[in-house]
């Protein structure tokens, strides 16, 4: 950290001309846009529109302070390079990830405000703002988050990492990147091995569980239960070494996430019931914050979650329900399909299983999607419903040993069920299904769930204010 004052900002020396392109990239003349409003008390404003769903401001007072922040480079780095060469390449290191961030802010403001495609001109302009190789994997890994998300393109996604070592790279988001949208499977000491660098090289303790976690579901998927159990503990054991305080909200949905996941998966209903506590937090929080409906959603389908997982059928529905009733999605109907079969409504389960819009979900959704309509079969044992559950199985497509396995044998027990089939067995197998793990990517993967709420950026920022 930088101990010196660096030089005071000098607008009139760095500030484009009135009648050029503003730095931050609308395509606006710079008059019309962040004259005489660029500034650092921008991320305040920016943090609490975006929140609350705002996005229009929010992306006004994303663009001032990413206009501020890249004044600050030419007015304070580049002469500092010049002159002192240590000091200079930190405060550079400094900058290449506070601008980065600040550029993901606009990203994510143009995608909310359904403007994504003028979203390439916004990287174009700032491709060439730092000298620096660093900064050129920055921009692939923006351009890459582009097209995976607004375009959902992963082909695309890929081709923009394409001039990155990955074997070299040590930039985490690059590398959380290339192992979604890296064609083809990775090998598991691969992927393993990414997902210890990316836990090297991030300095966020969200991230750090995020991975921890998905490395744990990696062991799980290829049979290998102590190892994944002994990595998700560690996991949860780290985050809550963390001071309580310095808990972001998004690591605090993840911590409660893997300890659902760690509680169904042993049966600990302890573990359940600590992230059901963390969970009822959040959405206190959420619900004063004003927070955007789509969080608060997802917030709520995973309280339905965990009282599935405690045997509280009911009150899984419900919260299932408010859900839905906050922000429509396919994929929150897939689960509360199976609460709606412990607690034996199987004719609520069925239609709402035949109107859910299969290609509204990922692979990992339609996996779950198979799943419930297993659950529904081997609860209702019509053979209509069984046939259907067979079919969906038999479509499931995956490499992992653990999901063959255990897809294979569902396979089996529903083709043998009938409704003389003896309760024991039907029971043990309505168990199994309500207690699989799912490697979903957009809860423990390269962490793009567009509902975020935005808690820890501007950490570069800060940095520099040191």
């Amino acid at each position: 950290m930088i101990r010196s004052n660096p030089p005071r900002l000098k607008p009139d020396y760095h500030e484009p001309g009135r009648n050029d392109s503003c730095v931050c990239g609308s395509g606006l003349k710079f008059k019309k846009c962040c004259l005489g409003s660029y500034s650092s008390d921008a991320a305040k404003e920016f943090r609490s529109a975006y929140n609350r769903g705002d996005y229009s401001l929010a992306l006004i007072a994303a663009r001032r302070h990413f206009t501020w922040y890249a004044l600050c480079h030419r007015a304070h780095t580049i002469p500092l390079l010049e002159k002192d060469a240590v000091h200079g390449q930190e405060l550079l290191r400094i900058d290449i990830e506070a601008l980065a961030e600040l550029l993901d802010n606009l990203r994510q403001c143009y995608f909310h405000l359904g403007i994504g495609e003028e979203f390439p001109g916004v990287i174009d302009n700032a491709r060439e703002f730092v000298d620096d190789s660093r900064w050129v994997g920055k921009i692939a890994y923006t351009e890459g988050l582009y097209y995976l998300v607004e375009k959902e393109d992963e082909a695309a996604a890929f081709s923009a990492l394409a001039g990155i070592d990955i074997e070299s790279c040590a930039d985490w988001g690059v590398l959380s990147l290339y192992l979604q949208v890296c064609p083809g499977d990775l090998s598991l000491p691969a992927e393993l091995d990414i997902i210890d660098r990316i836990l090297k090289y991030t300095e966020s303790e969200a991230v750090r569980l995020q991975y921890r976690v998905l490395k744990a579901l990696k062991y799980y998927l290829v049979c290998e239960q102590d190892e994944g159990d002994r990595i998700l503990e560690d996991a949860l054991a780290q985050f809550t070494s963390v001071p309580t305080e310095d808990r972001s909200t998004c690591g605090r949905v993840h911590f409660a996430q893997a300890l659902e996941i760690y509680g169904k998966e042993g049966h600990r209903i302890d573990a359940i019931k600590k992230a059901k506590v963390e969970v009822k937090a959040l959405i206190f929080e959420a619900q004063e914050g004003n927070y955007v409906e789509a969080f608060l959603a997802e917030l709520m389908r995973l309280l339905g979650d965990c009282e599935n997982g405690l045997g509280n059928s009911v009150e899984a529905v419900n919260a299932y329900m408010q859900s839905l009733e906050t922000f429509s999605d396919e994929l929150t109907r897939v689960f509360l399909v199976r609460a709606l079969c412990n607690s034996g409504q199987t004719e609520s389960a069925r239609r709402y299983l035949n109107e859910i819009v299969e290609d509204a979900l990922d692979d990992p959704g339609r996996f779950d999607l198979a799943i419930s309509w297993a659950l529904l079969a081997a609860t209702s044992l019509r053979a209509e419903d069984i046939g259907i559950a067979v079919v969906k199985l038999k479509a499931v497509q995956t490499k992992y040993p653990a999901f063959v396995q255990m897809r294979d044998q569902w396979i089996i027990d529903l083709l043998e069920a009938t409704p003389s089939t003896e309760v024991g067995k039907i029971r043990k197998l309505i168990r199994r299904l309500n207690s699989l793990i799912t490697l979903n990517p957009s809860v423990f993967g390269v962490g793009l769930n567009i509902n975020k709420i935005i808690d820890e950026i501007d950490s570069a920022v800060d940095r520099r204010k040191g």
